[in-house]
């Protein structure tokens, strides 16, 4: 099989299409026995880890394909892993995998391939929270995938998919790129002092290691034409606690605090482990944005992280 590709890099902060010979994603929908007619190929919005593009094939089954933008990355192998796991030990509705190819493809040398159903519906919205229906299905998604038991705390990593650390604890105080953070954005080191000091009294609780979905925000919630909610994009999925998911919620829609009680959250000390997730979801989204320069995702992940620490003080 000859290389259709047009450069074998593929730079992260790049569109990354231009590389990308269409030939090659055609020629790999054929090998795999997708493709019932010519397919088209369009970038597709989204996906701050990986390129996203969508097939159409006019009328027929559509496709969503995610390619990892850096060298010999693995946290394709990692989402396609999570989806066997719910797969087989959940009722979840998610979308069908047709294909995972690791970094040694001949489609696309050093970079992992997932190819993944597209499911047709509309983003959350965070004025969907005030529909009760919609509150239950979450806690509901989030109960299925908790079912899951760990043994260590934190990202999954190698062939077995091991979490990385022995604590909750030591998950919690390891923040990514904090340096940038506090040099690019109004978070000083009391805040991370106040963060630490906080980790410590939480972070040492007893709890089950559970599988977390790692990234539920709104824009990885479909809901379909007959108002179910599919869950998509589990490439950030680690173990630890289950309150963690809904820190990660509280960050995408901060009104979540009015509804806690669908999600079986009824006391003050679980309520204040929520925020305070919430604030660290705050600081390890700056250290993203700060690392790529993100001006108006600096400002927000600020105003929140702000906000949050009011609350949590109030609470």
């Amino acid at each position: 099989m000859s290389y259709k590709i047009i450069n074998r890099r593929i730079d992260y902060c790049l569109t990354g299409w231009d590389l990308i010979s269409t030939d090659s994603l055609s020629e790999l929908f054929s090998d795999l026995n997708l493709s019932v007619a010519s397919p088209i190929f369009s970038p597709l919005h989204g996906g701050s880890l990986n390129k996203l593009f969508c097939t159409s094939f006019h009328g027929a089954r559509n496709f969503v394909i995610k390619i990892s933008p850096t060298w010999n990355n693995t946290g394709l192998a990692r989402e396609n892993w999570c989806y066997a796991l719910l797969k087989s030990n959940t009722n979840l509705k998610i979308p069908r995998v047709y294909a995972y190819l690791p970094n040694d493809n001949l489609y696309l040398p050093g970079h992992e391939i997932l190819v993944l159903e597209k499911i047709n519906g509309r983003h959350l919205k965070e004025s969907d929270l005030t529909n009760p229906t919609i509150n239950s299905q979450l806690s509901s998604i989030l109960n299925e995938i908790h079912k899951t038991n760990g043994t260590r705390y934190g990202w999954l990593f190698g062939p077995s998919n091991e979490a990385e650390c022995e604590s909750w604890l030591e998950f919690l105080c390891k923040l990514e790129n904090i340096h940038l953070t506090l040099q690019r954005s109004q978070i000083t080191t009391q805040e991370v002092d106040f963060l630490y000091s906080n980790f410590l009294e939480y972070g040492n609780w007893q709890f089950p290691s559970r599988l977390l979905y790692g990234d539920m925000n709104n824009s990885n919630l479909i809901v379909n034409d007959s108002d179910v909610i599919i869950p998509i994009d589990f490439q950030n999925c680690f173990y630890g606690d289950p309150l963690y998911d809904l820190g990660i919620m509280l960050f995408f829609n901060p009104s979540l605090l009015k509804y806690l009680n669908y999600y079986q959250v009824y006391n003050k000390q679980d309520i204040r482990k929520i925020i305070l997730y919430a604030m660290r979801h705050c600081i390890n989204t700056l250290g993203h944005r700060c690392s790529i320069q993100n001006i108006y995702g600096i400002h927000e992940s600020e105003t929140k992280y702000f906000l949050f620490k009011q609350l949590f003080e109030e609470t």
